[in-house]
């Protein structure tokens, strides 16, 4: 069956640190999967929740969970009274419940959000929104999920609460786009992930010191 190309926000993120987590769960495979699936089903039923709404009945947003990858996209179930910054809105409170839902499991996660074209279905996820957020999601040396370069030019014409204007450090660079504000959602402490993942090894310091950073900023 056909597919029609779809239009709006996609959202990639992984969990850090995954290979030794891994590593140090050989045994207890069952355990990190059943963790992950957690994960998705909590943001399924909120979503579910959240549909109820009357002006989000549109809006179409779905989860999925490719190894320690969460994909998160949206669109309009029809092409009348669509609201892009509704969309936009929702989507960020989605993966804003995603990544405090990972943190309670003491688990990091890092992403990236697009805005463009793409076509999905239950095995295949394809379009230029769909590469997009798949080449940066990976970048980020923190806790945190930020706009590339095309939902950066789309949400600068949309206004949100979630979004946090920030210099990212990446691998390579430092990127000037906006960034999940979830800290204010945060409850609990972060030290905990810090010392169940200790020892923390000059080659991921930087992860946590940068989320560190941030969570305290004034």
């Amino acid at each position: 069956m056909k597919k029609d190309m779809q239009q709006g926000f996609v959202t990639f993120a992984d969990i850090m640190g995954w290979k030794g987590i891994w590593l140090r769960n050989q045994g207890n495979e069952d355990k990190i999967l059943t963790e992950l699936l957690e994960i998705k089903e909590k943001i399924e039923r909120f979503i579910e929740v959240q549909c109820r709404i009357e002006n989000l009945k549109n809006i179409k947003i779905s989860i999925k969970l490719i190894s320690d990858t969460f994909l998160v996209y949206s669109n309009f179930n029809e092409d009348i009274n669509t609201n892009i910054e509704l969309e936009f809105e929702f989507h960020s409170i989605v993966i804003k419940e995603l990544i405090i839902y990972t943190l309670e499991k003491n688990l990091m996660i890092r992403g990236a959000t697009s805005y463009g074209n793409y076509i999905t279905n239950e095995m295949s996820f394809i379009g230029p929104a769909i590469d997009e957020a798949a080449s940066w999601h990976e970048q980020a040396e923190s806790v945190a999920i930020f706009l590339t370069p095309t939902a950066l030019v789309k949400a600068s014409k949309l206004n949100s609460a979630y979004w946090l204007e920030k210099n990212i450090e990446l691998k390579k660079m430092k990127l000037s786009t906006k960034v999940l504000n979830w800290k204010e959602f945060y409850k609990s402490n972060f030290e905990d992930i810090l010392y169940e993942n200790s020892p923390i090894v000059p080659e991921i310091a930087k992860k946590y010191l940068n989320t560190m950073e941030y969570i305290n900023e004034k």
